[in-house]
């Protein structure tokens, strides 16, 4: 596969919203051995570490490896699809692309063959559609395997808003779900709708457009973070500068460093250190330490000195800082590592598990 192709994938994992609804019902990933496994938010163990590899639920299902071939875990930790495929995607609309050695075709959640396979690669339904690569180049297709949107493209990405990301001989644009170019292939890398913006690369400066095509901001941008909140942050070379939905400053002021907005507050990095700033600019949080994160659910990670702590949206210690790794709260619950070991800890502070795990994995970050 190609390396932008790749790149482009796992861009469209993340701003797809490919990632599991619930950890409590859904289980979490440890790893031990080198092999991950499966525990419930109160430490149970739903399976065993047997898997060389193991992706997030998506729609009841986790997609497996054993170091050669490919199935599905349900949410009980039973293997509900046997190790069978060379490789797959994970469920989307019911379907999950899979590889076998004739090539990529679609199986439903009982593991039936709804489109058999007869493409060189293929990508996760989204909106009734899915991109397929043939000899001639990428195409779309329905449910069915009937061809729904002919091209060829050199590249297609997910239908999102009713638009998808295609690339022409000419850059890239976005069609809609008839095929018809509605923003012409002008840009070096166009990305799938994210919270109502469409991000647009052109030499080598990031951009918004809205669903119709329409300037939201220059390409002018290194970098941009958005946010389902009404906020974004964009990077120039004089440092991050915030902007409301319209594209224009939010609020003055330039920073040597930004996170995305997550419960109102904003991470960001001034002369004297990370502080939190509401949507309006104000600082609301001073933690007074080496870096700060966005809010997970319901506690923001912090690092003072090399050690990590958590802290609630009025500014209190709720872990203090001990830690020397973690990951952001999901759902009431985070990873913390102490000399190498991982363990599960609570919003309160409270270890779920020993630190018994060589990784820990929850399924969404901020």
């Amino acid at each position: 596969m190609h390396a932008n192709r790749v790149a482009c994938r796992l861009v469209c994992l993340v701003l797809c919203g490919m990632l599991a609804t619930s950890l409590g019902a859904q289980g979490i990933w440890v790893k031990q051995r080198g092999k991950w496994g499966l525990i419930d938010a109160h430490g149970e163990w739903l399976r065993f570490c047997e898997f060389t590899e193991a992706l997030p639920f998506q729609e009841g299902f986790a997609l497996v490896s054993n170091g050669q071939r490919e199935g599905y875990l349900n949410r009980k930790g039973e293997l509900a699809i046997s190790f069978t495929y060379r490789s797959a995607t994970p469920f989307s609309e019911g379907l999950a692309a899979v590889q076998t050695e004739t090539g990529w075709g679609y199986i439903d959640t009982a593991g039936v063959v709804v489109i058999p396979p007869a493409f060189t690669a293929a990508e996760s339904f989204s909106q009734g559609l899915a991109a397929v690569e043939t000899a001639a180049g990428w195409e779309y297709i329905d449910r069915t395997g009937q061809v729904r949107i002919a091209g060829p493209f050199l590249e297609a990405l997910p239908f999102r808003m009713g638009l998808a990301p295609v690339m022409a001989e000419a850059g890239w644009g976005y069609i809609d779900v008839s095929g018809r170019w509605v923003i012409p292939p002008t840009f070096e890398m166009a990305l799938p709708a994210l919270h109502g913006w469409l991000q647009v690369r052109e030499n080598r400066r990031w951009g918004l457009l809205d669903a119709a095509g329409r300037r939201v901001t220059a390409s002018v941008y290194y970098d941009l973070l958005l946010s389902e909140e009404g906020r974004l942050w964009g990077e120039t070379d004089s440092g991050y500068v915030c902007l409301d939905p319209q594209g224009r400053p939010a609020f003055e002021g330039h920073f040597a460093d930004a996170g995305r907005y997550a419960g109102g507050l904003a991470p960001v990095r001034t002369d004297s250190g990370w502080v939190y700033l509401d949507s309006w600019g104000r600082v609301r949080i001073t933690p007074g330490c080496s870096h700060a994160f966005p809010f997970g659910k319901p506690l923001a990670q912090v690092n003072c000195s090399g050690k990590i702590g958590f802290v609630d949206a009025q500014g209190s210690w709720v872990i203090s800082p001990q830690y020397t790794h973690a990951t952001h709260f999901v759902e009431g619950l985070a990873g913390v590592a102490r000399e190498g070991k991982w363990a599960l800890v609570n919003a309160q502070g409270h270890l779920i598990t020993g630190f018994d795990f060589e990784a820990v994995r929850l399924d969404v970050q901020p």
